[in-house]
């Protein structure tokens, strides 16, 4: 009799997972539930990325078209027609099912450029109305710097919202079938997990926030960029963001294992400029987190040789950028030593901090690109 009164005060109890269920609810027979399959786990990831709102200013919502639509970061008429063979450039296989499927091994993949650097942002109406200037042929002036970077600060708020999501939700439910101290391994490493992705968010969001305003207002005074404008257009097209974590000498600028920290967010950009030139764009928004670090990072850069640059950016391109599309003209003509440089570089910092002094033993002539100016209102 009392061995039952323990157990049902034990069902009764609230889960210790935290999800404030009932453990009966809850954990009290996960461990004897069918074991997720992986087939049901990329599904679930898959389906997080959905297409419910506009990540234009709110103050733009009344003109909201119905249709959200697959918004490029990577204008598809100024930059991906000029890599395009038959539409189509090529990239590293993004989709998690592939990644499984080659046991871990990231491939080349050919791909349509109406699908590619697209993410659900944005409403038809917003996605035409404001980045107009950008689909017209990128200009280094102030606008057309701020929407490059409006665009990639949106995309990454939009990845890290349903990462996060996927992980507070879904992730935490993937426990089952596993004996009680793997039940609790689990949840302690989703919840460590979730915590630096939402702090991302967060810092993200703020951002954002003030780009909103600065976008109403038509002020863009607070935008830092440098520009390295190159003779050619570059085979190489990309849109990302990430933390200046570490320079060109490997010196260690931030450490993200700090969550009480809120660090600035870098876009990095190679686009089409002119008729027949190219630039590689690296912007901040100053004013919302100090940020030393950007400038750090800028200045490493700035203090290589020409030459080492290009290969700098290069290695940058392919160490700490999943948004990236090549030519196929260009990638087939690489040697088999370099393809697969490039592809143990994207490979390798997928899995630890990428460490760009490695820039060093890039292969010569991976590219043909010479820098003619650079271009910033950085004080140097």
């Amino acid at each position: 009799m009392l061995r039952r009164i323990k157990r049902k005060k034990a069902k009764e109890k609230v889960c210790w997972c935290g999800s404030g269920k009932k453990f009966i609810l809850c954990h009290g027979n996960v461990g004897h539930q069918e074991k997720v399959k992986i087939s049901d786990i990329i599904k679930d990831f898959n389906q997080s990325f959905t297409k419910d709102k506009c990540y234009a200013p709110d103050i733009y919502h009344d003109e909201c078209s119905s249709n959200i639509i697959g918004a490029h970061t990577v204008s598809k008429s100024t930059n991906l027609k000029h890599i395009a063979k038959d539409n189509h450039v090529y990239c590293f296989s993004p989709n998690l099912g592939e990644i499984v499927k080659n046991e871990g091994k990231i491939e080349v993949e050919k791909k349509s450029i109406k699908k590619t650097s697209t993410f659900y942002g944005f409403c038809s109406h917003h996605d035409t109305k404001l980045f107009l200037p950008l689909d017209q042929g990128v200009q280094l002036d102030p606008e057309h710097l701020f929407l490059n970077h409006y665009r990639i600060i949106s995309r990454e708020l939009y990845l890290k919202e349903r990462i996060a999501q996927f992980q507070s939700t879904k992730f935490k439910s993937y426990d089952k079938s596993k004996t009680p101290h793997e039940q609790l391994h689990h949840q302690i490493t989703t919840d460590l997990i979730f915590t630096g992705t939402d702090t991302a968010r967060k810092d993200l969001q703020q951002i954002k926030i003030a780009m909103d305003k600065m976008l109403v207002s038509n002020d863009y005074s607070q935008l830092r960029y440098y520009a390295l404008v190159i003779d050619t257009p570059p085979e190489i097209m990309s849109a990302g963001v990430w933390h200046a974590t570490s320079d060109f000498e490997n010196t260690q600028l931030i450490d993200l294992t700090d969550l009480e920290t809120s660090y600035n967010s870098i876009s990095a950009s190679t686009l089409f400029y002119l008729e027949n030139k190219g630039v590689i764009l690296f912007s901040w928004i100053e004013g919302v987190f100090d940020c030393p670090e950007c400038y750090k990072f800028i200045q490493s850069l700035n203090n290589l040789s020409r030459e080492d640059q290009i290969k700098a950016v290069i290695y940058w391109l392919f160490a700490s950028n999943e948004n990236i599309y090549f030519s196929p003209e260009w990638w087939d003509s690489l040697s088999s030593d370099q393809r697969q440089q490039l592809i143990d570089i994207f490979q390798g910092t997928v899995k630890s901090v990428p460490n760009y002094l490695k820039y060093k033993t890039l292969n010569n002539n991976i590219v043909d690109w010479t820098i003619e100016k650079v271009e910033t209102n950085i004080d140097l």
